[in-house]
């Protein structure tokens, strides 16, 4: 079997109000120089990057019948990445992450939505199924038994989720305890660590890594 990389997660849709004077208060409304639609950041955008490439991938999302849900379907065909839906249709719902970002010259801010739900064992074994025999596995919240099991057959890990302070810090501690890079940015990594600088935060995540990987942002 030819090397793949694999990853399933919610996909992120970005509805971007841009060129903002400001954010408005409460009350008010701004209109925006700009609008658009994106599919988002996340374990699909890595891996339609890793097809651009040239890397076979495999993806596994939630995708209902809204709306959000055939833009990302058709934006994953249109980069030719397979992917797998594990949403069982009659749950309803809109499926995804949909975030509103509104960006003004100094900086952004973010309004999100995401239908929270915990994977039964059926599709648990299902995400192992689509998982199975990768060379990488782009990690999420929600498939810890599965990274454990994809761990024992020597795959690499790579944990790839933002911080939320309503996950308790020991959640994200069992992850790391797996993966092999965690490719937290500045903000992440001095959350998770309690340090003040990168260079501290990144000598304590050696308790679990390797080799530690913070993102600096625009720093690089």
């Amino acid at each position: 079997m030819r090397p793949f990389v694999a990853g399933v997660g919610l996909a992120n849709i970005d509805l971007m109000f841009s060129g903002l004077p400001r954010l408005p208060n409460e009350g008010e409304e701004i209109y925006a120089k700009e609008f658009s639609m994106h599919l988002g950041g996340g374990p699909l955008a890595t891996l339609i990057n890793a097809s651009r490439l040239g890397i076979p991938v495999r993806a596994g999302t939630y995708l209902g019948d809204d709306m959000f849900s055939r833009y990302v379907l058709q934006e994953l065909e249109t980069q030719s990445v397979p992917v797998t839906n594990l949403y069982r249709k009659h749950q309803g719902g809109i499926p995804l992450n949909i975030s509103v970002a509104a960006l003004t010259e100094n900086d952004r801010t973010f309004i999100s939505y995401t239908e929270k739900k915990t994977p039964d064992d059926n599709e648990l074994q299902a995400v192992f199924e689509l998982c199975r025999g990768a060379c990488i596995i782009d990690m999420q919240i929600g498939y810890i038994e599965v990274y454990r099991k994809l761990k024992k057959e020597g795959t690499t890990l790579i944990l790839d989720i933002a911080w939320e302070d309503s996950i308790p810090r020991t959640v994200y501690e069992s992850y790391l305890e797996l993966a092999d890079y965690w490719t937290a940015n500045r903000q992440e990594a001095l959350k998770f660590t309690g340090c003040k600088d990168v260079s501290s935060a990144a000598l304590v995540l050696r308790d679990w890594l390797k080799t530690p990987i913070i993102k600096l942002d625009i720093d690089g």
